[in-house]
Formats: C-alpha cells, sequence, structure tokens
C-alpha cells in the first residue's frame, strides 16, 4: 500500500532535480553578455527569469 506515495515523492524529487539543472544552466546563460546580447537582438529581452 505504500509503494503509490513514494513512487509519487521519487517522480517530485526527480521533477525537482531537472527543474534545478534547467534554473542553473538558464543562470549561466544569462551570465553570457553574448547570450544576452543575442536574446535582445532577437526581441526575447523580456525572457522571464
Amino acid at each position: 500500500m505504500h509503494r503509490r506515495p513514494q513512487k509519487l515523492v521519487r517522480k517530485a524529487e526527480f521533477a525537482q532535480q531537472r527543474l534545478m539543472f534547467v534554473v542553473g544552466a538558464l543562470r549561466q546563460l544569462y551570465a553570457d553578455e553574448n547570450f544576452v546580447n543575442l536574446l535582445r537582438a532577437e526581441g526575447l529581452a523580456t525572457f522571464p527569469k
């Protein structure tokens, strides 16, 4: 009976790890001035943070 909550917790932890990876990658990209300039040039400077 306890397998379902454990599976849900594992899925939530996996989703959180993926999200943290994406957030970290975006932080690195936003730290790159060339990337930010590219976003501005493409009209994407208002990307949500």
